[in-house]
């Protein structure tokens, strides 16, 4: 009960800001909306070159042109992902490595909310886990040799991947992972979307454990947060139930992007923290007991990469129907 009341009333957080980002190049998936755009705009604020990757070109111009009036600065650029699409998500990344030869931190912001039960990705996955996890695995793998050349360049602990998680992911045990309807997302007509989207968000926890079980030695450092209940547009544009939860317990936007911001540029933040699940305000917290299995880590990882592998063999061009650039948020 006591971590439930600290969850709905953390209080205002108390934070000053990333400090002076001048030299750091940073992208954010999700960039042009809701806790992303207020991440974005800080980043920006604080002399980040930053890159706004996002599904539709018009929401996301329309966004940095707003941000570039709010912050009065111009160093922000528009990559196009569909994280729903693998060939998506490579071109994303190689249209990244095309400009830039450095990537200081990656916040993995994007996120799927709302689904049906059978519903999947233009590659055939189930689709909150096929873009919420999967669309982030391979696009920051597609990334890792900027990732890996920047850490050897940088000084040590600041090379990051922030992953938006969720307190949700506490709903779901790793029996829910069910991998064998990751594929097709079949046989899963029984689970409520809150359970599609709970076992999502533990594949970002066991995936931040995984990724730093393989690359902490190599100077990346990986984290999940829970942004807090955020008033923003996925949450609001949910079912009922979720939509007056949010109005009567969601904090602002510009909350919501505090912990990430705390996460990915705090000096604080050691590589003795690497692995960690962070809850509001910059609180480290336990994760459910299914995300802390190294044997689940490993197969995860098994799993997520050997469809990377499959994706990377040749898929379609086709970008999904759905806005996979909506913000993220949390139940």
């Amino acid at each position: 009960m006591g971590a439930a009341y600290s969850l709905l009333f953390p209080g205002k957080p108390s934070y000053a800001g990333p400090g002076d980002l001048t030299g750091k190049v940073v992208l954010v998936t999700g960039g042009n909306a809701g806790i992303g755009y207020e991440m974005s705009k800080s980043l920006l604020a604080n002399n980040a070159t930053v890159y706004l990757a996002a599904r539709t070109p018009s929401k996301a111009e329309k966004a940095i042109e707003q941000l570039k009036k709010e912050t009065g600065k111009d160093a922000i650029h528009f990559i196009q992902l569909d994280l729903a699409s693998l060939a998506s998500v490579e071109a994303a990344a190689a249209a990244f490595k095309a400009r830039e030869s450095s990537l200081h931190i990656l916040f993995n912001n994007a996120g799927l909310m709302d689904s049906k039960p059978g519903e999947t990705t233009v590659d055939g996955y189930e689709v909150q886990m096929g873009t919420n996890v999967l669309g982030h695995h391979v696009f920051t793998m597609a990334l890792l040799p900027v990732l890996l050349k920047t850490a050897k360049e940088s000084e040590s602990g600041t090379v990051r991947v922030v992953s938006t998680g969720s307190f949700a992911h506490n709903f779901a045990s790793k029996d829910e992972l069910r991998y064998d309807t990751l594929d097709t997302g079949k046989g899963l007509t029984n689970f409520r979307n809150v359970q599609l989207y709970s076992r999502s968000k533990l594949g970002n926890c066991i995936w931040t454990h995984a990724i730093t079980k393989w690359y902490k030695s190599e100077g990346i450092l990986a984290f999940t947060v829970h942004p807090g209940f955020i008033n923003s547009e996925a949450f609001l544009n949910s079912d009922t139930g979720q939509y007056i939860f949010g109005t009567l317990f969601g904090h602002p936007t510009t909350s919501g992007a505090v912990n990430s911001l705390f996460v990915g540029t705090s000096p604080e933040i050691t590589p003795d923290d690497a692995g960690s699940y962070y809850m509001p305000w910059m609180r480290k917290a336990e994760e459910a007991k299914a995300a802390t299995d190294e044997k689940q880590w490993d197969q995860f990882w098994t799993w997520l990469e050997e469809r990377r592998l499959k994706g990377v063999a040749g898929k379609t061009t086709e970008t999904s129907a759905e806005a996979q650039d909506a913000p993220e948020t949390a139940v």
